[in-house]
């Protein structure tokens, strides 16, 4: 950097208002090699920085919906799996279909309400010290999360758990009573 009258051009201030025209008059200047504005770089900087961290936001966003729908599923069909001989023996007892999938339900209903508030509580951690592993000098990305967020991921983990009911009140209705039964481990 020159020595000079030059370096303290740097700390004066432009009115908004007559910045387009401060600039291009700058910019018509043969000694002037060249000018930056700071809020410009700025705000180039967050947009990038902030197009990054919405799309890998959306992709752990999806990969977190896939991994939910999974869990809830597979936990459905294995108390299903576990309990058949029960829940047909059950049925063979007197109890209707709907009876037999209330008890099913119940279980999966009860293992919900423990599992989703204690997710969204290690969720709620996990981002915070993701966010506090990645902070560096240059900048830092709070952990900030919208209380939507914490609706929107209930639900669809409810709405997750209600397709699984589904299908498990038809695997239910179509339980061979007879097959069940003889095959106890």
């Amino acid at each position: 950097m020159r020595e000079g009258p030059v370096a303290n051009v740097a700390a004066l201030r432009i009115d908004p208002a007559q910045s387009e025209l401060v600039w291009s008059r700058i910019k018509s200047m043969p000694r002037i090699e060249g000018s930056s504005v700071k809020a410009l770089w700025l705000s180039l900087f967050n947009d990038t920085i902030g197009g990054m961290v919405l799309i890998g936001a959306l992709i752990l966003a999806g990969f977190g919906m896939l991994i939910a729908i999974g869990v809830v599923y597979n936990s459905a069909r294995i108390a299903l799996q576990e309990r058949a001989w029960e829940l047909a023996g059950l049925r063979i007892i007197g109890l209707t279909r709907r009876e037999v999938s209330a008890v099913i339900v119940s279980e999966l209903v009860a293992e919900l309400v423990v599992a989703i508030p204690l997710g969204l509580l290690i969720g709620r951690y996990l981002i915070e010290l993701i966010a506090s592993a990645r902070a560096s000098q240059s900048f830092q990305i709070p952990a900030v999360i919208d209380p939507s967020s914490y609706v929107i991921a209930s639900l669809l983990v409810i709405a997750a758990a209600f397709a699984s009911f589904i299908m498990v009140r038809r695997r239910i209705d179509t339980l061979d009573l007879v097959a069940v039964l003889k095959t106890r481990d």
